[in-house]
């Protein structure tokens, strides 16, 4: 039977853990192994040199990714990543996949970081429920006042809304309009809106531009999969003000192999609130 995995703790009191991602195929199991880091040593630009134990570079981007995301029903099945330390050096772990142990992590948590996996390079993420000891309180309270210099520090904060089609979430579309397709609809008319709106010159969607250009109100299909969108679990999570806000890297919102700015989206969400709000074009009253 394989062991499962135990932490070593964080020896400084300004260490964090990071995941170094290995590479993969979307549907290949989940190879990662962790990575202490001082954030003292975090470069103004927010970027840092990854090492191993002689010093040596690991071979992965400078910086990290801070994944902001929903942990999901606590009633699902839980979901198995293969986890080990960066020792004596990364390339002899990567070469030796029986030094990894064992971790269960969520399926929300698994589809962002396959999802987010690349195929032929290491990244590097940062994930709460992998990165901070959830089994040691005092290790949980020291880490939650280092969130905001975790999520300022971050190259990119991703937003991780699940995939296209999340049945345990998401809500029947009108017209039996596929959820899958809904959402990547949903994602174009984001870019189409927005694009529109600097082409007028204008500094922010309003109601102004729709109605000089109606032909840019989204279609059944685009409403939906916004519909679908706005509804996730993470959007009614008390963090996501704190993960966003303090990015200073861009943040980009995700849902399966679509992403956008998160200003973009959440710019046309506004829009689109007031629109619904004013008008009766679609027969619908709240979104």
């Amino acid at each position: 039977m394989e062991a499962d995995f135990k932490y070593q703790p964080l020896q400084h009191s300004s260490h964090i853990r990071l995941l170094i991602v290995l590479p993969g195929e979307i549907e290949d199991p989940l190879f990662c192994v962790i990575l202490h880091v001082g954030l003292d040593n975090l470069g103004k630009s927010g970027l840092i040199r990854f090492r191993d134990t002689t010093s040596n570079d690991i071979g992965v981007p400078d910086g990290y990714d801070a994944l902001s995301y929903a942990w999901g029903d606590p009633k699902l099945p839980k979901k198995t990543m293969k986890l080990a330390y960066n020792q004596p050096c990364i390339a002899d772990i990567e070469r030796n996949r029986h030094l990894f142990a064992n971790m269960s992590i969520t399926p929300s948590l698994e589809s962002a970081l396959k999802q987010l996996r690349n195929k032929d390079m290491r990244n590097v993420k940062w994930a709460d429920a992998v990165c901070i000891n959830q089994a040691d309180r005092a290790e949980k309270e020291r880490e939650i006042l280092k969130m905001a210099s975790i999520y300022s520090s971050a190259t990119r904060v991703l937003v991780w809304l699940g995939l296209t089609y999340e049945p345990d979430y998401d809500p029947p579309t009108m017209a039996e309009i596929p959820g899958d397709e809904a959402v990547w609809a949903a994602f174009g008319w984001f870019i189409r809106i927005n694009q529109a709106c600097t082409d007028q010159e204008c500094h922010a969607l309003d109601l102004d531009v729709v109605t000089n250009l109606p032909a840019l109100a989204p279609s059944q299909q685009e409403f939906e999969g916004m519909r679908i969108l706005f509804n996730r679990p993470w959007f009614r999570r008390v963090w996501i003000v704190q993960e966003v806000v303090l990015a200073k890297g861009p943040t980009w919102i995700l849902c399966g192999k679509r992403g956008q700015r998160i200003e973009l989206a959440l710019n046309s969400a506004f829009f689109i609130y007031k629109y619904v709000t004013h008008t009766a074009q679609f027969g619908v009253r709240n979104v």
